[in-house]
């Protein structure tokens, strides 16, 4: 009976974990961390990127959209050193000079301006047939009429770090006004 009770009486102490049972789970933890970590970085770079993308795409909609409400001509220029997107109504503003040059002249009234992210850059598509229209700046922009059809048509790249591996695309080739986002991980294959 004496026995029976000793050895009862060590399991229950045994319960409990050794140090070094402890030290291995914690260097477990650890290197998955540290394999797990990079990854999740990207996967935030890359939302933004997607955001980004989303951001400009919405842009283009929106001069669109405004070109129709306020039935005049929108243009939309994007600074491609600063990520911003500048929707303006195309009309010569109080001067009545400048109007439908797919340029934001001094006294043109702002619809809207949106910001990229940090680190996120926009481009003319070097490679496409139908560049935007590069102003003075060098600044890609493009205009919508009245009945909300594009003046000129064109493809933006939108990129960020090489690490993401992802760049997204502003397709505005269709002269009906069809504007579509699509992505590629190799630069040469758009979805």
């Amino acid at each position: 009976m004496q026995k029976i009770r000793r050895k009862e009486w060590s399991r229950r102490r045994q319960r409990g974990l050794t140090l070094m049972e402890l030290l291995i789970v914690i260097a477990i933890v650890g290197i998955i961390s540290a394999i797990a970590a990079p990854a999740i970085f990207n996967i935030h770079d890359r939302y933004q990127l997607r955001a980004s993308a989303t951001e400009v795409l919405s842009a283009f909609k929106k001069a669109q959209s405004e070109a129709v409400k306020r039935n005049t001509r929108v243009g939309i220029t994007m600074n491609t050193g600063t990520g911003v997107c500048t929707g303006f109504v195309d009309d010569g503003g109080t001067l009545g000079v400048g109007a439908n040059n797919i340029k934001q002249d001094s006294t043109e009234q702002t619809v809207y301006s949106t910001t990229a992210q940090t680190g996120i850059s926009l481009a003319n598509d070097g490679t496409s047939p139908f560049p935007l229209v590069p102003l003075g700046s060098g600044n890609p922009s493009m205009e919508y009429s009245s009945a909300g059809f594009p003046i000129n048509t064109g493809i933006l790249i939108i990129s960020g770090s090489a690490t993401i591996g992802v760049t997204y695309r502003i397709n505005l080739t269709s002269t009906a006004g069809h504007v579509s986002l699509e992505v590629s991980t190799d630069g040469t294959t758009w979805k």
